[in-house]
């Protein structure tokens, strides 16, 4: 009440219409909002001597609103609730991926190297075979290191968002780098 009745005073003394909300709870404790428009009709010495306005029930507009809000609220904490499931899928995949695949690789690595160095009169044409292999199984293991930097850098468990954000970028960048030197352009 106390705000209304400065805001009336204060458009009385300039004499310009003025328009507020406000709140009333009635006896029975149910709680109504509204809207007052007022204009002031002046006399000949340009006082007011008269105040008129509308005022109109916005109760269903101001629950619509509060309601809108809520779900809102609602809306986001389901979001961040569903992105952090999505990380935590993401840390449990690219841990998996590690631990398993990743030693698997090196394992095979290792045996196909074994295999090299301990067959001293290997065919020419299987000893090339098996350099291919063990090629590409570091190139397999790249591959999974590219992707489990994408899936999860582990920067971001080690040194946190921002520093993996930083990597991110630096990273993106040498890429960009990288490109224009072999001659591709990035516009």
């Amino acid at each position: 009440v106390k705000n209304v009745l400065q805001t009336m005073a204060q458009a009385k003394a300039a004499l310009t219409p003025c328009s507020y909300h406000y709140r009333i709870t009635r006896r029975d404790g149910s709680v109504r909002y509204l809207f007052t428009q007022t204009h002031f009709t002046c006399n000949e010495k340009n006082e007011a001597i008269n105040m008129y306005g509308v005022t109109h029930d916005v109760t269903q507009q101001k629950l619509t609103e509060q309601e809108v809000l809520k779900k809102n609220e609602e809306l986001r904490s389901l979001s961040n609730h569903i992105q952090q499931v999505r990380e935590e899928e993401r840390k449990i995949i690219a841990r998996e991926l590690h631990d398993e695949l990743g030693q698997q690789l090196t394992a095979l690595k290792m045996e196909i190297g074994l295999i090299i160095k301990r067959t001293p009169n290997i065919n020419e044409e299987i000893a090339v075979r098996l350099q291919h292999v063990l090629k590409f199984s570091d190139d397999l293991i790249s591959t999974i290191r590219r992707i489990l930097a994408d899936l999860r850098p582990a920067i971001i468990d080690d040194l946190g968002l921002v520093a993996a954000l930083e990597w991110k970028c630096d990273h993106f960048i040498e890429i960009g780098r990288a490109s224009c030197r072999e001659g591709e352009y990035i516009s």
